[in-house]
């Protein structure tokens, strides 16, 4: 419709229990400021989306039986005090205004359950959030947040949105895994000592806990030590490779991000990258030293030629697999793929015998 303005007697002389006007003309004035301390107080729902209120009246304390409170795609910069008054309150739906912040005193409003903030402004979530312990959809989506407090992770959140913000603290991926992963990983960070505790980690503080992580041997290098790639490399000697392979993932992923947690994908690389390591050595072991090119393109192509029964000039998986087992290289089916792609032009096809020179004396001359 196009009404800009509600009559007064709407909240005074009418026992009305919802007040919607949606998809209107109204300004600031259609909740006046000085309604009687009766008004509304039956009224349980105010909707009043797309419209033109750039001011939220104090009036709406008095709406004290309210439980929806809807006012999105508006001009709404900030929210009243006043708005504490509804401690009925259970759903508020801001979506699409100018608010950059919200009331401390909103820390009262225990029976919030639901708070629409997508395309906002606000730059924080405030501490006190976590005295909402009723809260289970939070959406703040299209904001300005760069960090996230511990104290959300005390809200029994089922929906969170966060899209749209430059969480430059947080990894993509625990975002994406849902609210469960995000409390986790705020946990996770409150379980240091950081004097700011509404700040995540920055790269310093985030790499002294990854080596608080390695030096302790908590139930992730448990994991590793589930393997026997450890008995191996004491078999060959040198350095421990998981170490060796824990560090390259973490100097990778701050170099590129910045700062990084810890976590199953971290663990996963690890676990690839020492089973590489290893196979390059059992490899380099298996060949001897000091080999010029020629040498080992030589031994590689007779390994390939044993494999290679029906001479078709091309290894598949369980082939290649075959080749690395003659050399004393067992690999898992991660590592066998990856050495496929990397050498194969042609995965589904093959390995030429060609290519398969090639990775070899690749690895080869890496170690040697």
């Amino acid at each position: 419709n196009r009404l800009t303005a509600l009559p007064r007697f709407l909240y005074t002389l009418l026992p009305l229990r919802v007040i919607a006007a949606a998809n209107n003309q109204l300004d600031s004035e259609c909740l006046p400021d000085d309604l009687p301390l009766n008004a509304g107080s039956r009224l349980q729902a105010l909707v009043l989306d797309s419209n033109l209120i750039g001011k939220l009246s104090m009036a709406v304390g008095l709406f004290t039986s309210l439980n929806v409170l809807s006012l999105s795609y508006n001009t709404v910069e900030s929210l009243p005090d006043e708005i504490a008054e509804n401690r009925q309150l259970t759903d508020l739906q801001l979506d699409g205004n100018k608010v950059s912040e919200l009331p401390k005193v909103m820390s009262t409003m225990i029976s919030l359950q639901r708070i629409k903030l997508n395309d906002n402004r606000i730059n924080k979530v405030p501490t006190w959030i976590g005295s909402l312990t009723r809260l289970k959809h939070l959406s703040l989506a299209n904001n300005h947040l760069q960090y996230l407090p511990y104290d959300l992770s005390k809200c029994p959140l089922k929906v969170l949105t966060l899209d749209g913000n430059p969480l430059t603290g947080i990894e993509t991926g625990v975002l994406h895994a849902g609210p469960r992963a995000v409390m986790e990983y705020l946990v996770y960070n409150n379980a240091y000592d950081l004097k700011d505790k509404d700040m995540l980690p920055g790269p310093a503080e985030q790499r002294r806990q990854i080596n608080a992580e390695v030096n302790s041997l908590t139930h992730q290098r448990h994991r590793l030590h589930a393997t026997d790639m450890e008995a191996q490399e004491r078999d060959l000697g040198g350095t421990n490779l998981v170490t060796l392979s824990l560090n390259k993932v973490v100097g990778d992923r701050v170099a590129s991000q910045g700062a990084v947690i810890l976590d199953e994908q971290m663990l996963q690389e690890t676990r690839v990258n020492a089973e590489r390591e290893f196979a390059c050595n059992c490899l380099f072991q298996y060949l001897g030293m000091a080999l010029i090119s020629s040498q080992v393109k030589a031994k590689a192509r007779e390994v390939f030629s044993e494999v290679d029964e029906d001479g078709g000039g091309t290894l598949d998986r369980s082939e290649l697999r075959e080749c690395f087992r003659k050399m004393g290289v067992k690999l898992s089916d991660t590592v066998l793929r990856i050495f496929l792609h990397e050498a194969a032009s042609n995965p589904v096809k093959g390995i030429t015998v060609e290519e398969f020179q090639s990775l070899v004396y690749t690895i080869y001359s890496a170690k040697g």
